[in-house]
């Protein structure tokens, strides 16, 4: 037994101990149910601003707001906080538990270059990628002026390539695959398949057995989300064969033939039918009715996001001395946080209460 297996031996337990104790202290952190029930009931912007300055979110907040207190500085407040949380998380698996690090990071690199992406083939340019990334890993390193410096696909290559962010190979092969359909989803997809990859590959890596036996079905759960959540998107649309099996994303139970009949499903009831006895059932049925009424396939987004944390928690509580916990406290700080972007703009702007309430998620 090499002197690195005889030191994971003794001292992985006491590392995971320690990783595990920090996430389960930030999630104390976290706002409670009746703080955000109370935002719920505030009228005005600069309401939300005064209870969250009183809160632990003052410190990151007070840098970005100004005298006019607007809805982008303090969303800008919010993701910032919450980029705080991701990066101190992943900074202290780098100092315990290396190769978990990795799966973190590899969320928020797919993340950003789907950002500066969007930014480019909207724009023409990616300065107003900058405000939407997040400033964590090879990311932070990026300078407004190298952003400045991206006016098509091919210098988000070669910025990629520069930081040696490792989702520029998938970028590349989204773009081969672009050029045959002209549908940009397909290059997301590329990307998207990067942070999977990441996740699969860690699994050798890994020297505590609870990860190793909790990671392959959760890489899969994941992946037959991100293939429901695009089938979602193209109901009643009957999409070709061939842009189908460019969305698709193998490594999950949901193989490519059941894939593609949602992909051509007529109906919600047709794609729901489809779906009987997933996991993923119940948030379908949830929105399902919604759908039926407004006629808008985003309204399924935060459904997956439940049923994502919902299996994440169980996670968590069968193996409490394992990665599932900092993964839940992760999932359970993005939820905040998107909670909170919608309340600050839903209060801003007027938006009724009860249309709100269908994109809140209380755990």
């Amino acid at each position: 037994m090499s002197i690195a297996m005889v030191h994971a031996k003794k001292f992985g337990r006491r590392d995971y101990a320690f990783m595990c104790a920090r996430a389960r202290s930030m999630m104390a952190s976290l706002l409670p149910v009746r703080d955000l029930r109370q935002i719920e009931s505030y009228t005005s912007l600069s309401q939300i601003v005064d209870f969250l300055m009183d809160s632990d979110y003052a410190p990151v907040l007070g840098r970005y707001l100004k005298d006019g207190q607007s809805v982008n500085e303090v969303e800008r407040g919010i993701n910032a906080y919450f980029f705080n949380q991701v990066d101190r998380m992943a900074s202290g698996f780098k100092y315990t538990i290396a190769q978990l690090g990795p799966i973190i990071l590899s969320q928020w690199e797919c993340h950003n270059t789907k950002v500066v992406l969007r930014a480019v083939m909207r724009e023409g340019h990616a300065r107003s990628a900058g405000q939407a990334l997040a400033p964590i890993g090879s990311f932070a390193k990026i300078s407004r002026n190298d952003l400045d410096a991206v006016c098509s696909v091919a210098d988000v290559c070669a910025l990629l390539l520069a930081h040696n962010i490792k989702t520029a190979d998938h970028l590349q092969k989204g773009l081969e695959i672009y050029k045959s359909n002209n549908d940009p989803l397909v290059i997301e997809r590329e990307i998207d398949k990067h942070y999977y990859e990441s996740m699969q590959s860690g699994s050798p890596l890994l020297t505590n057995s609870r990860d190793s036996r909790i990671l392959k079905p959760l890489v899969q759960f994941l992946i037959d989300i991100a293939n429901i959540r695009m089938a979602t998107r193209f109901i009643n649309q009957r999409v070709p064969e061939e842009l189908a099996q460019a969305l698709y994303v193998p490594g999950g139970t949901l193989d490519y033939r059941r894939f593609l009949a949602l992909m051509q499903a007529d109906a919600i009831e047709a794609l729901y039918d489809a779906l009987k006895g997933h996991p993923v059932e119940p948030g379908l049925q949830d929105g399902m009715f919604a759908f039926i009424t407004q006629k808008n396939p985003s309204i399924f987004e935060r459904r997956f996001d439940k049923i994502e944390i919902t299996y994440k928690k169980k996670l968590a509580l069968i193996h409490p001395l394992s990665f599932a916990t900092p993964l839940y406290f992760l999932i359970l700080a993005r939820n905040q946080m998107i909670n909170l972007r919608v309340l600050v703009r839903g209060i801003a702007f007027q938006i009724p209460l009860g249309r709100l309430r269908e994109e809140l998620i209380y755990v």
